[in-house]
């Protein structure tokens, strides 16, 4: 996984559900792409390491589950390279609104994550 330094805004105001399950963030992504080149999802999608071409945004839940797993050593003591800052999901809130994560907290949030913040990280993942 790597955690951009680059930050941008989610994008706009996307047609479609967006899913928010573990197991729905590639089909996010791909959404995000389609109608929107630019913002979180194409970054996610452009990342490239270990000859890995397969990267997405993760979904709301996939999102959680990796700050929780971040967790099991305690409250805050494994960051397994998480930035304490907020994070973009690829799941959609609103037409204003997207959700996004706190890596410090846990804290999610949905209508307070204005798709145009530039200041949220955008955090790359694939399946396998």
């Amino acid at each position: 996984w790597c955690d951009s330094s680059t930050t941008g805004n989610w994008g706009g105001d996307l047609p479609g559900s967006f899913g928010t399950a573990i197991g729905t963030g590639a089909q996010n992504t791909a959404v995000m792409k389609t109608y929107c080149p630019i913002g979180a999802g194409q970054q996610a999608a452009d990342y490239t390491a270990g000859d890995k071409s397969d990267w997405f945004l993760p979904s709301k839940d996939e999102l959680n589950a990796m700050w929780l797993y971040s967790q099991v050593g305690g409250f805050n003591t494994a960051t397994y390279g998480f930035a304490s800052d907020d994070y973009w999901s690829s799941s959609q809130f609103s037409a204003s609104s997207a959700w996004n994560q706190s890596l410090a907290n846990g804290a999610q949030f949905g209508a307070g994550g204005l798709k145009s913040f530039t200041s949220v990280r955008v955090r790359p993942i694939r399946s396998f």
